[in-house]
């Protein structure tokens, strides 16, 4: 035998047995990887927090503006002091800080007085604002009720 047909025997054979080979059923053996598992660090519960109240927005001092007797009463209580200048019926309400005075019209028709007219001033060396004197005194009756 020559050795170029060695070879080629040798690549013959060699052929048939890979064929032979892959014919073959094979069961593949699979070893399962372990299960991931991840760690997790507990997490202490947190507590809602509560909701804070929404801020109550007050009307301005111009809400004074054409209110009669009832209305304002309704809006700061009874006033402080009241006297009666006809045409006019003053009404002053106090408090710590601040002074306010309400100025009622009589209407041309019977015996209806709305406000006109309205003033804030401080009571003490600081200054205050009317909406800040005014606001004051809404929360003052609201406590009070």
């Amino acid at each position: 035998m020559t050795p170029a047909r060695g070879i080629i025997f040798l690549a013959a054979t060699l052929a048939f047995t890979a064929c032979a080979e892959t014919s073959r059923s094979v069961t593949p053996s699979v070893t399962a990887a372990p299960a991931f598992k991840p760690t997790v660090a507990a997490i202490p519960p947190v507590a809602p927090t509560p909701k804070a109240p929404p801020k109550k927005v007050y009307p301005s001092p111009s809400r004074l503006s054409g209110l009669d007797r009832d209305q304002v009463t309704g809006l700061l209580g009874a006033p402080g002091f009241k006297r009666l200048d006809e045409p006019a019926l003053i009404w002053q309400y106090r408090s710590a800080i601040c002074a306010l005075d309400i100025f009622l019209y009589r209407g041309e028709i019977g015996d209806i007085y709305t406000v006109r007219h309205f003033e804030a001033r401080s009571r003490g060396i600081a200054t205050v604002s009317e909406k800040d004197c005014f606001v004051g005194l809404l929360i003052a009756h609201e406590q009070r009720s």
